[in-house]
């Protein structure tokens, strides 16, 4: 795993081996990163619930 400057991986993420979240990157709240991130990118799940 490598992670670059100033890239924010927020609380409850999961990095898989293998994986590189470039340079100023976002990864969301409880997300589970499977791919590489490139530079300057918002990751994350998006839910959507019915109520």
């Amino acid at each position: 795993m490598l992670i670059g400057d100033h890239a924010w991986i927020t609380r409850g993420v999961t990095i898989n081996k293998r994986v590189t979240i470039e340079s100023n990157s976002v990864i969301a709240n409880n997300s589970v990163v499977t791919k590489s991130a490139p530079c300057n990118c918002i990751a994350g799940v998006y839910e959507y619930s019915k109520k």
